[in-house]
């Protein structure tokens, strides 16, 4: 209510995450705790590459040859 550009809601990031969630519950989860960091891990950098709009496998490969 007080800046007119900032969203009443947080609408945006709940849909960014319904992918991640859904992927989640499809795989009942994971079996241990380092399970769910890595899953974790690799989603927020999967999620970020694809709100930058990069494609994932050249990241990558940028990012491990760096």
């Amino acid at each position: 209510m007080l800046y007119e550009n900032v969203p009443l809601t947080n609408n945006l990031a709940e849909r960014a995450l319904r992918p991640l969630v859904i992927t989640r519950k499809i795989s009942y989860g994971s079996g241990s705790p380092e399970g769910a960091k890595a899953h974790m891990v690799n989603m927020s950098i999967f999620q970020t590459l694809l709100l930058q709009g990069k494609s994932l496998l050249p990241a990558l490969k940028s990012a491990m040859l760096a």
